[in-house]
């Protein structure tokens, strides 16, 4: 496995974990399944 493959994979899990800790405080709803749907 390559490293700049494991950067992109931990670059990923980062940015969709900001993402969905943003969206759970900002709206604690079922929007943030579609906004998890976008980043995959």
């Amino acid at each position: 496995v390559s490293i700049r493959y494991i950067d992109n994979i931990l670059l990923l899990i980062t940015t969709n974990f900001v993402v969905w800790s943003w969206a759970l405080e900002k709206h604690p709803e079922p929007e943030i399944q579609q906004v998890n749907m976008e980043l995959v």
